[in-house]
């Protein structure tokens, strides 16, 4: 097959930037919510690095490299006038090149800020006490139990999507602060106490029925109830109420929760029939919900410096990420953990999917050809 001369290669390279730029004028941020954003951004970066190494293989064949009507600067004849349309000056922080550079800055000073405040609140109300934290605790928990519990969940549940939207990538300027008050809306008017009425149900139930070997039957049978039955109900009470934050439709909210039920049930068996034994078989009822929590809190950041400490390998490695996972199931956030095991997997995945349906799933170390 003939090679094509250089000026016909240029012709190609010119259409192929003016098909880039109509859509990159077309498509604004606007459109698409933060986590597609987020998507696009990770996605854009690997096509990038492709070009510039397809553009490299070009320029080292012979015919390309030296020839001087094949070098012109795309870069200013398409980068400056028309990708700097989309770049607005700074409204108020002059020293920063853009706008979208100005409202990340302006965006992350404000999460730090909100974290400072708490963090403050928090460390000034102890100090203000002549008890110990534990004993404040103590003393909350039994004199207003549901209160003290629903600020706990609500506490874990909003840094458990920080931590999830870091691990996506998102620097503290990016973070979706909607995203994180709707995720301790949650943990605050949900988890909290309907967890503390779930403790004391299920004890109160195992309490009435004499079984053998009851020092640790009844343990297990009680973490059996809580990975099934419990779990299913708190899972789809979780989305349900973030499809009412959200204001979604009663069709979205019931297909999101008939396509995460089973995904979130195979990610908490990863972990939690191990921390239950401690949960049912040593801790007193009163004190239960702030060790899950406590623990929940852990794992997930396990999984998001364990996720990163995995991408940054295999980067290094020259294995680029060749997909990513949306967050949630519409993009916008859901169970932190189950966010991060999902990530971790959708990654380094390529599905290949033939006119039959029928998929081949490869890694991107095999893809590559990297062992």
């Amino acid at each position: 097959m003939a090679q094509p001369s250089p000026e016909q290669a240029m012709q190609l390279a010119q259409q192929e930037m003016d098909y880039r730029v109509e859509l990159f004028n077309k498509y604004k941020e606007g459109d698409l919510n933060v986590g597609e954003n987020s998507c696009v951004d990770r996605c854009a970066s690997k096509y990038w690095q492709v070009t510039g190494i397809v553009g490299q293989m070009l320029a080292d064949r012979p015919g390309f490299s030296s020839s001087e009507d094949a070098s012109v600067d795309l870069g200013a004849s398409y980068g400056d006038e028309n990708l700097g349309q989309q770049q607005e000056p700074p409204r108020a922080l002059w020293w920063v090149p853009c706008r979208e550079d100005e409202d990340q800055l302006i965006s992350g000073a404000l999460n730090v800020g909100a974290l400072a405040f708490a963090g403050a609140a928090l460390v000034a109300h102890i100090a203000s006490q002549d008890s110990s934290l534990w004993d404040l605790y103590q003393h909350s928990v039994n004199t207003n139990p549901i209160a003290t519990k629903a600020a706990i969940s609500g506490v874990v549940y909003s840094l458990g999507d920080i931590m999830a939207q870091s691990y996506e990538g998102r620097s503290v300027g990016e973070w979706d602060r909607a995203r994180v008050l709707r995720s301790g809306l949650c943990g605050f008017i949900a988890h909290g106490p309907l967890s503390h009425i779930y403790y004391l149900a299920l004890d109160s139930w195992f309490a009435h029925m004499t079984l053998p070997n009851s020092e640790w039957v009844t343990p297990v049978l009680k973490m059996g109830v809580d990975q099934t039955a419990w779990s299913l109900f708190w899972n789809s009470t979780y989305y349900v109420l973030l499809g009412v934050l959200k204001l979604e439709s009663p069709a979205t909210i019931a297909a999101t929760v008939r396509n995460t039920w089973w995904d979130l049930l195979k990610a908490g068996w990863r972990l939690w029939p191990f921390v239950h034994i401690v949960t049912y078989g040593l801790l007193p009822v009163q004190h239960r919900l702030l060790f899950v929590d406590a623990v929940e809190l852990v794992w997930v950041t396990i999984l998001s410096v364990y996720g990163q400490q995995q991408r940054h390998a295999l980067e290094e490695a020259g294995v680029v990420p060749v997909a990513c996972a949306l967050p949630g199931p519409d993009g916008e956030g859901g169970d932190a953990a189950e966010e991060i095991l999902r990530g971790m997997q959708v990654e380094h995945q390529v599905v290949f999917e033939d006119a039959q349906g029928h998929k081949e799933v490869l890694q991107a170390e095999e893809l590559y050809g990297h062992k």
